[in-house]
């Protein structure tokens, strides 16, 4: 029988199996008795597994060159792959095609970047090297490099 009137010194588990055993006590000592659950309990549902979201790219592309063909964007994608590998290993080419005085132009884009801070970075870099670079709204088309 526990003790439930004295202080004794009890931490941890102890403590609150004396403390469960005490309130027991005083339940039954004042004649209060859980009542069982009415009908069958339900089992708890199994835990909900959150699907694990890929964090999207930023909603920016970065304007690398202009071409007046959509073979020489490709060229140039390529071109700009091997001599900065670093900066653009994890970009994604895409084109568009603008209109400018009449004559069909194709844009070629940077896609992928993780934020438009690391957009605005990159365009930052590319300046530095001499290279065009203007930020644009997400647009263009996927670029099937060979």
């Amino acid at each position: 029988m526990p003790k439930c009137g004295r202080s004794l010194p009890v931490f941890g588990l102890a403590a609150a199996a004396l403390l469960a055993a005490c309130a027991a006590e005083e339940d039954a000592a004042a004649g209060s008795e859980i009542a069982p659950a009415a009908g069958p309990v339900a089992a708890m549902p199994p835990p909900v597994t959150m699907p694990k979201q890929e964090p999207k790219p930023a909603p920016v592309v970065a304007h690398v060159a202009s071409y007046g063909r959509l073979a020489d964007a490709m060229r140039g994608w390529a071109k700009l792959r091997l001599q900065y590998k670093d900066m653009f290993a994890k970009l994604e080419p895409r084109t568009s095609e603008t209109q400018v005085n009449g004559r069909t132009y194709t844009r070629l884009l940077a896609a992928g970047f993780d934020s438009d801070d690391e957009a605005r970075r990159f365009c930052d870099w590319a300046k530095s090297v001499k290279l065009y670079c203007v930020l644009l709204p997400l647009q263009g088309a996927p670029l099937k490099t060979i």
